[in-house]
């Protein structure tokens, strides 16, 4: 997901660029995408902005950002060694057996 997610924010980045906007926001969450762990090292709050600056529509937001610090998209992370299990810059973190803790 976070690659449809970088797309998504490239072709809006694209798009204000060439309309003259500022894309400013766009170009900081390009380098925030670039870490796959990354919704779990931010506050709920943060994860929703940076959904919507991509393009997410508002009503789909919190689905989006709950399938992104799913459980399973955790196991996935940690199986890459992109991100381990108890690990202290993680907000959202799981324990072994599925359990979510949240700082």
């Amino acid at each position: 997901m976070i690659k449809e997610l970088q797309l998504m924010n490239q072709t809006r980045l694209n798009y204000n660029k060439s309309q003259n906007c500022d894309y400013t926001n766009n170009e900081v969450v390009a380098k925030i995408l670039n870490d796959e762990a990354c919704f779990f090292k931010m506050s709920k709050d943060d994860a929703l902005k940076i959904l919507l600056i991509c393009g997410v529509s508002p009503s789909v937001a919190p689905q989006t950002y709950a399938k992104l610090t799913s459980f399973d998209a955790f196991k996935a992370l940690a199986a890459a060694g992109k991100v381990h299990f108890n690990a202290p810059e993680l907000l959202v973190a799981y324990d072994n057996q599925g359990n979510r803790k949240t700082k």
